[in-house]
């Protein structure tokens, strides 16, 4: 669920729908055996792209070293000034 803070209900559910996507989509590299809850943070934008969550996402995943396969090389840390 996600709070109400994050505007109306037709808002809301385009967040949760985004969200839902991007884990279906990349469930193949996540590994196995661990339960993710995904908390969605307020920004200042009002309309949030599928193209930037997709990308927070996969990097946090990274971070957490839950990703394998294909996708673990690819994705920028933003440590790195090359990127």
């Amino acid at each position: 669920s996600i709070s109400k803070k994050f505007g109306k209900a037709v808002s809301r559910n385009r967040r949760k729908r985004i969200l839902r996507e991007i884990t279906r989509k990349h469930m193949d590299n996540i590994r196995k055996g661990y339960d993710i809850v995904v908390v969605s943070r307020l920004r200042n934008e009002k309309e949030i792209k599928f193209a930037d969550l997709e990308k927070d996402f996969l990097l946090v995943m990274k971070r957490a070293g839950l990703l394998e396969g294909s996708l673990d090389g690819n994705i920028s840390t933003g440590n790195n000034p090359s990127s």
